[in-house]
């Protein structure tokens, strides 16, 4: 081809300067290598051609490895410290939902290290610059990655709804739910299978490149494009699942806000997953596929770890809040409510007992007493069941349940009556007991008061 175009050519054979600006030369070039030369031969070609204009070698290889590695070892200490916030002895609870993200974590290891060998095979440079056999295993290793990936994915979203039944009661609500994680499970399945099968023989999947291997493919294309659009779309059911149990939890609008942000921190990772598809439909015919396919590859590194880490989100929370509890004054804690109504009065009766008996669910706790106020108030707190389904997530969406019932209250001090009605609130006026990590969180308070008014008659 060369020889064809340069006796075509008004250049001289030894005048190279004059032929790398003959832009008419070049384009022929180009095509009698295209319709002449194999596949192989055509790269090297044109890394000759590249190399006699002088052109840039362009690199991208490190932006592959080292964003792979950084956020590797970011979503691995998100999740060890969600597994130190799930055990027992710092007051967690061990559940379904912590298997399965440990399950989608296990496929991001090999995907994180296989980062590291693709840029050294020479993912991010251009095809014609990286040894042929080096393309081979580019391409086998991409097509393990896809299943990698496809996997993670879809046990993160599984994870996260394992979650949603954790917190979430409402029997409407868990149908739905169930539904979802089988629709994640059957994307898991359907396109884990299509990427298996996606080329016949198997192993055309990373020989097709060079076009000297008979067999036949599916539309890879079509295939990818297909896969992101249902994850795209099974992203934003999973993060807009709960919104309607969100807003109805009895909490300040703040509050709400702050946790309503917490869950839909996820559509970051569906704008990472639009991002992705773009790349993949602007090069779906590329003819580069080391240089093009760079953006589709951490691109999913980041679709995946992030995915995790989002994940990891409430019990990162729930372990923050265990570690550095909000505290109050002791002022704050002992105001007398404004509901209180008070009166005063003459009685030469003895002093009259008010006896209060509060019962509240914790987890595994012992029967204790809580100091008496004042010498005329006591109050005693009940043995602490574990609820069944509780975790401490529980108290980070303010998902609890109180029944409070003060019917009469007297208490009698030298010469004045006081008489306490429509309390609403036992928290108000008794400070809560010191805890420590190791107690771990109320998730539940059922509180039952029986009031015992007795006065002696004479």
């Amino acid at each position: 081809c060369m020889m064809t175009e340069i006796a075509q050519s008004q250049c001289k054979p030894s005048d190279f300067q004059c032929i790398l600006q003959d832009q008419h030369f070049i384009e022929s070039m180009g095509a009698c290598v295209k319709d002449e030369c194999t596949i192989r031969e055509a790269l090297t070609t044109k890394n000759i051609t590249e190399t006699l204009l002088g052109n840039p070698v362009r690199d991208h290889t490190k932006m592959v490895s080292y964003t792979a590695m950084s956020i590797g070892m970011l979503t691995f200490i998100c999740v060890i410290l969600r597994v130190i916030a799930r055990l027992h002895i710092f007051g967690g609870v061990w559940g379904k939902d912590d298997w399965v993200i440990l399950a989608a974590m296990i496929p991001t290891i090999p995907i994180t290290f296989l980062s590291i060998v693709l840029a050294e095979k020479g993912l991010g440079k251009d095809m014609w610059t990286v040894p042929h056999d080096n393309i081979t295993d580019i391409l086998r290793i991409y097509y393990f990655d896809e299943l990698f990936y496809l996997s993670s994915i879809g046990l993160t979203k599984i994870s996260i709804l394992l979650f949603y039944l954790r917190i979430f009661p409402e029997r409407t609500f868990r149908r739905w739910t169930h539904m979802t994680i089988a629709l994640c499970i059957l994307y898991m399945l359907g396109f884990g299978f299509a990427v298996i099968g996606q080329c016949t023989p198997v192993n055309l999947a990373w020989n097709h490149w060079d076009g000297e291997h008979d067999g036949h493919c599916i539309n890879l294309n079509a295939e990818g494009w297909a896969a992101s659009a249902v994850n795209m779309v099974l992203d934003l059911m999973v993060m807009f699942l709960p919104a309607r149990e969100l807003a109805r939890l009895k909490m300040s609008r703040r509050k709400r806000l702050g946790i309503l942000a917490m869950f839909l921190l996820g559509l970051f990772v569906t704008i990472i997953s639009a991002i992705r598809l773009n790349f993949m439909i602007r090069f779906a015919n590329t003819q580069n596929v080391t240089w093009d396919y760079t953006p589709v590859g951490y691109w999913s590194v980041l679709e995946i770890q992030l995915g995790i880490i989002v994940a990891c989100f409430p019990a990162l929370r729930a372990l923050q809040h265990r570690l550095f509890p909000r505290t109050k004054k002791a002022s704050e804690w002992y105001k007398s409510p404004a509901s209180y109504r008070y009166g005063t009065g003459k009685s030469k009766t003895p002093a009259q007992t008010l006896l209060l008996s509060v019962t509240s669910r914790f987890r595994n706790r012992r029967s204790e007493h809580l100091p008496t106020h004042n010498g005329d108030l006591s109050m005693q707190r009940g043995t602490h069941t574990t609820h069944a389904g509780a975790s401490d997530e529980l108290a980070i969406v303010g998902h609890e349940h109180s029944n409070t019932q003060v019917e009469r209250a007297s208490t009698h001090d030298g010469d004045t009556n006081h008489t306490f009605l429509d309390t609403s609130s036992l928290e108000s006026v008794f400070a809560p007991p010191v805890r420590f990590p190791s107690d771990g969180i109320t998730v539940k308070k059922e509180y039952s008061v029986n009031v015992e008014y007795k006065k002696d008659r004479r």
